[in-house]
């Protein structure tokens, strides 16, 4: 089952990703590798969908799933998968900056109450 598209646009970028990668040795090795590391990749990726359909058992009725697959094939659904990707990695963007400017926060008030001989944990 590939639950919302997530399945193929993983494998997607997972093949684009290969195929920028630099790898060493002649056009021909690289070649091989490339279809190594794809045979490897579908091997693991076959073990992720099973993961995905057991967890998904684990937690939606088969009524919510029948839902949720008529509201995908639906024209707003289709719009939303469209558009996911892009909202997911701007909120990825959005996340990581609320983390960086926290942290800058945290050191600006901590920073004071520290003596000199603090050594910090990890």
């Amino acid at each position: 089952m590939d639950f919302m598209g997530a399945g193929q646009q993983i494998r997607d970028d997972y093949h684009q990703k290969l195929n920028k990668m630099e790898l060493p040795g002649s056009e021909e090795d690289q070649k091989e590798m490339r279809k190594a590391l794809l045979e490897k990749f579908e091997e693991h990726f076959k073990e992720y969908e099973k993961q995905q359909l057991d967890l998904h058992d684990r937690h939606l009725s088969e009524a919510v799933v029948d839902a949720s697959i008529a509201f995908y094939v639906s024209p707003e659904g289709e719009e939303l998968l469209k558009v996911s990707k892009m909202i997911n990695e701007e909120c990825e963007e959005l996340s990581f900056r609320l983390t960086q400017a926290v942290h800058e926060d945290m050191a600006e008030i901590i920073e004071p109450y520290i003596d000199e001989d603090y050594e910090f944990p990890g």
